[in-house]
């Protein structure tokens, strides 16, 4: 599937998690600086409405698209036939305004075309996606896994962001920004012409932590106190 704006599906089966990682990866993509949208499959009647506000009563007289909008924010409603199949991703797609967006994540779609990152729990007892689905280019999981694709703990958010940004969408990292959480760290001595080198002890970078960071990033910015603390408090 071809769309303006690179389009990246998360792959998986029900119970993985897929909405609580987006959950915690949206805000550090923003903070990158990347502009995107979601597009959610979601069950059959789901509603994102209220009952008793002017929009569901206009909706509930029959109305079949319903716009709503403010200073802060639109929604569009439509309302499809009874016994219509789901929408496709193609047609969702041409809903959004693609020229205010750098990427658009898929949540759900599974069968769609498009590239995937599958996120796998081995507890689950679910089969791997990959094997049988080209569209993968990623497995974020929790151990180790045999594949030629780019492995990624799902569970470390920061590492699945790094690989959008630097991988996928090939973002040049921000300098003054942590590469591992992208929150604005611009390091004590970066003034200082003799420090050459952004590894410059202000910071003391667990081993495991710099391990996460690809090489080619490791002297492009610096890693923040937080991260630090983050890691060192999840791994004693």
């Amino acid at each position: 599937m071809k769309s303006i704006v690179p389009l990246l599906g998360f792959a998986a089966y029900s119970g993985t998690g897929k909405t609580t990682l987006l959950e915690q990866l949206i805000p550090i993509l923003r903070r990158r600086g990347v502009r995107l949208a979601v597009v959610k499959h979601a069950h059959h009647d789901f509603d994102i409405d209220l009952p008793g506000k002017d929009s569901f009563r206009l909706r509930q007289a029959g109305a079949q698209q319903t716009l709503v909008a403010s200073q802060k924010r639109s929604a569009l409603v439509t309302e499809f036939d009874e016994g219509a199949a789901d929408p496709s991703l193609r047609l969702l797609l041409q809903q959004l305004d693609m020229s205010v967006l750098d990427l658009i994540l898929v949540e759900g779609f599974r069968h769609e075309p498009i590239p995937k990152i599958e996120l796998h729990r081995a507890a689950l007892g679910k089969p791997l996606i990959f094997p049988d689905d080209k569209y993968v280019i990623a497995v974020a999981t929790e151990g180790a896994l045999v594949t030629t694709l780019p492995l990624l703990d799902i569970n470390d958010v920061a590492a699945v962001a790094e690989f959008i940004c630097v991988q996928f969408l090939n973002v040049a990292l921000d300098a003054g920004c942590c590469p591992l959480c992208g929150e604005a760290n611009r390091c004590p001595r970066v003034d200082d012409v003799g420090c050459n080198s952004c590894w410059c002890q202000v910071v003391n970078i667990p081993q495991g932590l710099l391990e996460r960071i690809p090489a080619a990033l490791r002297m492009r910015a610096c890693v923040c106190q937080r991260c630090v603390d983050l890691y060192n408090d999840n791994n004693p």
